[in-house]
């Protein structure tokens, strides 16, 4: 990118910021990121290098003592910090996780946020520190967390803030008034579903039933799907059957090449935070399109298949539309067949595909020999005094902001040939 006296504003005030006065910036890049929110957040991502290293000689092409930082471009707030040197010339980057205190103050500075209102301690380990993202201490999905890490001379080693933190006026505040009891149990034998796990000694699929996690609304009725907030991106479920005519014969797919770079984009369009392309909506006509054009491309990958595969969702990434594909008949197992294709965002053609044939085949020698025994309704009964609702703030994308709901979940399973209850981490 050109030259730009903001970008050499930033560098300035970072390095005066950070005592950082024994370094000089060898590059820099404007990056993009999306929210959940639909926000484009563009961060300024500098690599500084260590002036001494110039003066004893060194290649300062070689980047394993460098220092990473990323900025918000907007609001000059700390993203990233990456430090691959053992030493870090700046007593403002220096800490003693003995102090948590003020580490936190620290990380409230920077970041903005409030520690307990909208991020909180969830995990710590030797030099290393994990919050997650909270609003008044209740966890928030999507998830986001903020992760540092101190060397062994208390040198500032990672310092990473991945996801979004919701403002106040990005939420409907609610007091969790609910529980499990609460609960419509209808929705909660819907959420029971039979699924087949490997069991690598057996070599076979045995059936277990298990809670598949969803949130529900405080009407204790509405519920928002688990599955959508396991993507990063804003993302339309579909979840549609593609059928077609057969050809006679398979024939290969010519792949072409990818481009998954980030978008490009003038200064002057970062800074003006102008919306990242991926933020476009997918039109239903453009939906309808997409559905032919994949249903053309697997008549002839595997022109048998028709009514095997179910289109999960379409969302934006790269500049592509990308599909996400799984197979009808390998819903009951853990391990599903699933594929992910890349459609040209103009001419909605199928251009790349990723398929996970190779990871399911490992199983195909799997038997599935047992007698199912024990009836649903007998599995539910043995698992509702396990199952757990747990308070988190859900960001609703048609309302457009977080609300309360209680995540169904439950970490045991009933084997569906013997009736006995099994942690799912034992599976």
């Amino acid at each position: 990118m050109e030259k730009d006296n903001r970008v050499l504003e930033i560098i300035q005030y970072i390095k005066l910021k950070y005592d950082l006065t024994q370094y000089e910036v060898q590059n820099w890049e404007v990056i993009s990121n999306i929210t959940c929110n639909r926000e484009t957040v563009y961060i300024l991502h500098m690599q500084w290098v260590d002036t001494s290293l110039l003066i004893n000689g060194n290649d300062i092409n070689n980047s394993d003592h460098a220092l990473f930082i990323e900025v918000d471009l907007a609001s000059k707030q700390l993203k990233n910090v990456v430090n691959r040197g053992s030493q870090l010339h700046s007593n403002k980057l220096k800490f003693d996780l003995a102090h948590k205190d003020d580490i936190i103050k620290w990380i409230e500075e920077e970041t903005g946020l409030a520690y307990k209102k909208q991020f909180v301690l969830f995990n710590e380990k030797e030099n290393e520190l994990y919050f997650k993202g909270c609003i008044n201490d209740i966890p928030v999905s999507p998830t986001s967390h903020i992760k540092i890490k101190i060397n062994e001379v208390g040198a500032l080693a990672l310092f990473s803030v991945v996801g979004h933190f919701p403002y106040k006026d990005e939420v409907k505040e609610d007091q969790y008034h609910f529980s499990i009891y609460h609960i419509d149990k209808a929705i909660m034998y819907e959420q029971l579903k039979l699924i087949n796990f490997p069991d690598t000694q057996l070599k076979e699929f045995v059936p277990y039933y298990a809670i598949e996690e969803i949130y529900i609304k405080t009407d204790c009725t509405s519920t928002l799907n688990y599955e959508y907030f396991t993507f990063s991106k804003p993302r339309m479920l579909i979840n549609q059957m593609l059928v077609w005519d057969a050809v006679e014969v398979a024939s290969p797919f010519q792949r072409q090449a990818l481009n998954t770079s980030s978008h490009i984009y003038t200064l002057e369009q970062a800074f003006k935070r102008e919306p990242h392309p991926d933020l476009q909506p997918i039109s239903s006509t453009q939906v309808r399109k997409c559905m032919l054009a994949i249903e053309s491309f697997l008549s002839h990958l595997y022109p048998h298949d028709s009514g095997k595969w179910l289109i999960n969702g379409l969302n934006r990434e790269s500049g592509y539309i990308q599909a996400l594909l799984k197979q009808k008949e390998d819903e009951s197992n853990i391990v599903q067949r699933k594929m992910l294709i890349y459609l040209d965002s103009s001419t909605l053609e199928v251009l790349n595909f990723i398929d996970n044939i190779q990871m399911v085949s490992m199983y195909d020698g799997y038997s599935k020999s047992g007698k199912i025994n024990v009836t649903k309704h007998s599995a539910f009964q043995k698992l509702s005094d396990v199952m757990v609702l747990e308070p988190a703030y859900v960001y609703d994308d048609e309302l457009g902001y977080y609300v309360l709901c209680g995540k169904l979940d439950c970490q045991y399973a009933v084997n569906a040939y013997n009736g006995k209850i099994k942690a799912l981490n034992e599976l």
